[in-house]
C-alpha cells in the first residue's frame, strides 16, 4: 500500500532494501509473500495440508486447528468457508505457520453476534505467522476480537487477516488486540477492518507492561470507531494504512461516537507514522489525536496525505507536542481545518497532494462496504530501515492514570479515568465520546516541504477472479491468483485466472515514488528456460557497487536449486565474491557483492530477508 517516502533521493548503500512483493488475488491486496523489515526467515519443521487432513468445506475448523496448529508446524487451509469459535486458534506457540490458501478462507462467526470469540494466539519463540483469513460476520455488544502478542526475541505477524462485516450496535467489541505482556515484534500487515464500534487495532497497551514493538503496515481502516490504531508502544511504526472517515461507524457500549485515525494514547519514544492517507469528512474526529495519556512520547508523522472535508482539526493535541513530536511533509488540502502542531511542516491548499484513495486493497463481495478502488492489483511495496527518528528518547512520563494491571476484569477502557484493566475477558472499552469538531491547534507552518513523488496506482489485474467459496476474504476469497496486467480495473466475477505474469508490478498507494528497477520483464531475448519442476525464480542483485555487498536468507515450501546461468560475478575481488553460500533443499543463506545470486524454487515462497546493499526480484513462473 505504501511505497518508501524517499525511493528518489535514497542512494545505494545508505540504507538497507527489503522489497515485500504481494500478489493480488480478487479484489484484495494480498498477505506478503516475504516478511518485512521486523521479520526473519521462516522455516517451521512440518507442514501439514489440511486437505489431507480430511477437512471439507463447510466443516468446523477448531478441532483441526487444535490437533495441527502446534510448535513448528506450517499448517495450509484448504480454499474453503469454515465455521469456527476461537478454540483451536489459540495458544502459545513457536515457529509456526497457519496459512490459508490464495484462492479464498473464510471463517464464519457463529450465527448469534452475541457468541464471544476470543482468541489468544502468542509467540513464544521463533516466528508465528496468520496468513490469508478473512473473519465474516458482525461481533456483538461484547467483546469478541483476536488477542495477539509475542515474547521477548519472538515475532507475530497478523498478514492479510480481514474483518469486513464489523460490529452491532452499542458495541465493545474490537479487531486486535495486543495486551501489556507482549514484550517481542507484532507485525500487522496487508488487513482490512470496516465497521467496527470500538478501536480496530488496539495495540497501546503494550507500553503499559513490557512495551513490545508494534508494526502496523499497509492495512486499512475504514469507518470505525474510537480509532482506526490505538498507539503507541515505543520504536513503534504505523507505514503505509489508509484511514476512511466517510460514513458513521457503529456506536460503541453507551452510545458513543467518535471517528479518529491514530490515537496516540501513550508515551512511547521514537514513533513513526509515515506514508499514510487519510480520507476524512464531517463524520470524522481528528485524523491524529495526541490524548494526554501519551504526553512525554516522541516520534514523527511524515510524509502524509489528508484530505479533510469535515469540521474537525486534522490534528488534536492535549498537550504541547513540540520538541517531542516533529511533523515533515504533510500534505493538507479539502474545505475544512489545515492546521497543524506548532513545528509541524505542512502544505496546504492547491500545492498539496490530496489522499490517495484508490487504496487497492480487498473490497467485500456482497456487501454494502465498498472501496472506493475495486482494482485488481498485483503489487509491490518496499519497506525500508530508517531510523525510526532523530529525537531524543526521555524516560516516558507517568500519566495520572494509574497504569493497568492484568485481572480478570474486564480489559482496558479509552477513558480519561482509570488506565484500562487488561482482562482474559472483556475488551477495552474505547468509551468513545464524540471529538472536539474545532481543536484549536497551533497555526501551521508554511513549510514548502517538497510533494510527494507522484505515484502510479496498482496495476490492475486482466481478469476477474472467480468468487470466493461464497465468501469475500480480502485477498483471497475472490479466485485463483490471477497475475497483473495492464488493463483496466475488472470486478470480481466467475472467471478463470490469468496467466501468470513473471514482472511483478509496483504498488504506489502511499504516494511514496515507484521503484522501475523492482520489475524486470521476462519476454524475448531474456526469458530463458526454468528447470522442470523449478517454475519460480528469486534474484539477489548487488551489481554496480564494488564495495559493499548484502546478506540475504530466504525459505520456500519446496525446493531451490541455483540457477548457473544468472548467477554472476560482474568485477570480482570483494570478500562477498569469495563467501560460500548455503544452499538447503528449503532455506538458503549467502553473501552477494558486485554480482548477482540467482535461484529457481519450487513451491512458494515464505520469507526473505535481506541486509545490506542488494536489490531483491521475485518472478512467479
Amino acid at each position: 500500500m505504501a511505497g518508501s517516502h524517499d525511493d528518489d533521493s535514497a542512494e545505494k548503500g545508505h540504507r538497507t532494501n527489503r522489497r515485500t512483493f504481494m500478489k493480488t488475488v480478487g479484489v484484495a491486496a494480498t498477505a506478503a509473500v516475504g516478511s518485512t523489515a521486523v521479520t526473519g526467515a521462516f522455516a517451521a519443521d512440518t507442514t501439514v495440508d489440511l486437505a489431507d487432513e480430511g477437512l471439507q468445506n463447510g466443516e468446523l475448523i477448531d478441532p483441526y486447528l487444535e490437533e495441527f496448529f502446534v510448535d513448528g508446524n506450517e499448517v495450509l487451509i484448504p480454499a474453503g468457508e469454515y465455521e469456527y469459535t476461537g478454540d483451536g486458534l489459540g495458544g502459545d506457540v513457536a515457529n509456526a505457520a497457519l496459512v490459508g490458501s490464495a484462492d479464498g478462507v473464510t471463517f464464519n462467526r457463529p450465527d448469534d453476534p452475541e457468541t464471544t470469540v476470543r482468541p489468544s494466539i502468542r509467540a513464544t519463540s521463533g516466528t508465528v505467522r496468520i496468513e490469508n483469513i478473512t473473519v465474516r460476520g458482525k461481533r456483538g455488544e461484547e467483546q469478541s476480537r483476536w488477542r495477539v502478542g509475542a515474547d521477548e526475541g519472538a515475532t507475530m505477524e497478523v498478514v492479510n487477516v480481514n474483518v469486513p462485516d464489523g460490529t452491532v450496535e452499542n458495541s465493545d467489541s474490537t479487531g486486535v488486540y495486543a495486551g501489556s505482556d507482549h514484550a517481542g515484534t507484532l507485525l500487522i500487515k496487508a488487513c482490512y477492518f470496516a465497521q467496527l464500534g470500538n478501536v480496530a487495532c488496539y495495540v497501546s497497551d503494550p507500553y503499559t507492561g513490557e512495551n513490545g514493538q508494534v508494526v502496523v503496515e499497509d492495512c486499512v481502516f475504514r469507518n470505525t470507531n474510537a480509532a482506526g490504531v490505538r498507539f503507541a508502544p515505543g520504536d513503534s511504526v504505523v507505514r503505509g494504512c489508509y484511514f476512511e472517515a466517510t460514513e458513521e461507524a457503529p456506536s460503541e457500549t453507551g452510545g458513543g461516537v467518535a471517528q479518529r485515525g491514530i490515537k496516540i494514547d501513550d508515551a512511547g519514544q521514537s514513533v513513526v507514522i509515515e506514508d499514510c492517507d487519510f480520507n476524512w469528512t464531517d463524520v470524522g474526529g481528528p485524523c491524529v489525536d495526541f490524548h494526554e495519556r501519551g504526553e512525554g512520547g516522541s516520534g514523527v508523522v511524515r510524509n502524509c496525505r489528508i484530505t479533510n472535508d469535515g469540521d474537525s482539526e486534522p490534528f488534536d493535541t492535549d498537550w504541547d507536542v513540540t520538541g517531542n513530536w516533529t511533523g515533515e511533509n504533510i500534505q493538507l488540502t479539502g474545505s475544512g481545518p489545515t492546521d497543524v502542531p506548532d513545528g509541524f511542516e505542512a502544505v496546504t491548499g492547491s500545492e498539496a497532494t490530496p489522499a490517495d484513495t484508490d487504496y487497492a486493497i480487498w473490497t467485500p463481495v456482497g456487501s454494502e462496504s465498498t472501496s472506493s478502488s475495486e482494482t485488481e492489483t498485483e503489487t509491490s511495496t518496499e519497506t525500508t530501515t530508517e531510523e525510526s527518528t532523530e529525537t531524543a528518547t526521555p524516560e516516558p512520563t507517568e500519566t495520572a492514570t494509574p497504569e493497568p494491571t492484568e485481572t480478570a476484569t474486564p480489559e482496558p477502557t479509552d477513558t480519561a479515568t482509570p488506565e484500562p484493566t487488561e482482562t482474559a475477558t472483556p475488551e477495552p472499552t474505547d468509551t468513545a465520546t464524540p471529538e472536539p469538531t474545532a481543536t484549536a491547534t497551533p497555526e501551521p507552518t508554511d513549510t514548502a516541504t517538497p510533494e510527494p513523488t507522484a505515484t502510479a496506482t496498482p496495476e490492475p489485474t486482466e481478469t476477474a477472479t472467480p468468487e470466493p467459496t461464497a465468501t469475500a476474504t480480502p485477498e483471497p476469497t475472490e479466485t485463483a491468483t490471477p497475475e497483473p496486467t495492464e488493463t483496466a480495473t475488472a470486478e470480481p466475477t466467475e472467471a478463470a485466472p490469468s496467466d501468470s505474469s513473471e514482472a511483478p508490478a509496483q504498488q504506489n498507494q502511499g504516494g511514496g515514488s515507484s521503484d522501475a528497477g523492482d520489475s524486470r520483464s521476462e519476454t524475448g531475448a531474456e526469458k530463458s528456460s526454468a528447470p522442470k519442476g523449478y517454475p519460480n525464480r528469486i534474484e539477489i542483485d548487488g551489481t554496480g557497487d564494488a564495495e559493499e555487498d548484502a546478506t540475504y536468507t530466504f525459505s520456500v515450501t519446496g525446493d531451490v536449486v541455483v540457477d548457473e546461468e544468472r548467477t554472476k560475478v560482474v568485477n570480482s575481488g570483494t570478500a562477498a565474491d569469495e563467501k560460500t553460500d548455503h544452499v538447503g533443499c528449503k532455506v538458503v543463506s549467502g553473501h552477494v557483492g558486485n554480482g548477482v545470486d540467482a535461484y529457481y524454487y519450487s513451491g512458494r515462497l515464505r520469507d526473505v530477508d535481506v541486509q545490506g546493499d542488494g536489490e531483491l526480484y521475485i518472478y512467479h513462473g
